[in-house]
């Protein structure tokens, strides 16, 4: 059997995955440049090689970007504290101390994604509206 022709040039565009992996990757590297207020979804979208509208298309806002970001450090987060052993801890007080390292070193090793996030605090919608009432 033959295979089939194919007309015009292969193109190897993006995947919509990619495309969100190329969005979260620009977003966390201009927040280690600059803050949350100078950056742009003209930035976001020019660093991540697409355009405003596609950008849209993905998330709502930069705001919707950063929140991403957070859900993932939080799942690193609980990834950590899941591998403590409660049994190996010899008082309620030494667990504790290891979740809360967990979380610490989580969002500590994206410190710029931290301050970012801290900064929206209170002033952006899309954080009023996730966080707690």
């Amino acid at each position: 059997m033959t295979k089939p022709a194919t007309r015009g040039r292969k193109t190897t565009r993006p995947s919509g995955d990619e495309r969100i992996q190329a969005i979260l990757a620009t977003a966390e590297e201009l927040l280690g440049q600059r803050p949350l207020a100078d950056v742009s979804v003209d930035d976001l979208a020019r660093g991540a090689g697409i355009s405003r509208p596609t950008f849209y298309f993905y998330f709502s806002s930069k705001e919707a970007v950063l929140l991403t970001l957070a859900e993932r450090i939080i799942e690193e987060a609980d990834a950590n504290v899941a591998s403590i052993d409660p049994a190996a801890m010899t008082s309620p007080a030494q667990y504790w101390r290891a979740v809360i390292k967990a979380y610490f070193d989580a969002f500590g090793s994206h410190r710029a994604l931290t301050v970012a996030l801290s900064s929206m605090q209170g002033t952006s919608p899309s954080w009023t509206s996730a966080g707690p009432r």
